[in-house]
């Protein structure tokens, strides 16, 4: 019997907590950490931060976030209502 296919993350926040992520998070709260999943990323912030989305990358690759996950969005207000850049089936 084979193991169940992984289920293909899909969920964000707002700018603040992209930046706790980065700033507040030690390399030892992290260990065994798998983000490969995660293929969507939102990133609802007025305005989005091309600084904070580069420091989650690049902190976050090295635990499998791939960068095409990032997706800034326009409000999160309501999470139903916010609008992607990007198509949400895009996997890269």
């Amino acid at each position: 019997m084979g193991h169940p296919p992984a289920p293909r993350h899909r969920v964000g926040g707002a700018q603040f907590a992209y930046e706790l992520c980065v700033n507040k998070l030690i390399d030892a709260d992290l260990e065994g950490l798998d983000l490969s999943h995660w293929r969507l990323a939102y990133n609802g912030a007025e305005p989005v931060s091309p600084d904070t989305l580069e420091r989650f990358t690049t902190r976050f690759a090295r635990y499998g976030f791939r960068a095409s996950a990032m997706t800034p969005v326009y409000g999160l207000a309501n999470p139903r209502s916010a609008s992607p850049s990007r198509r949400s089936g895009a996997d890269h």
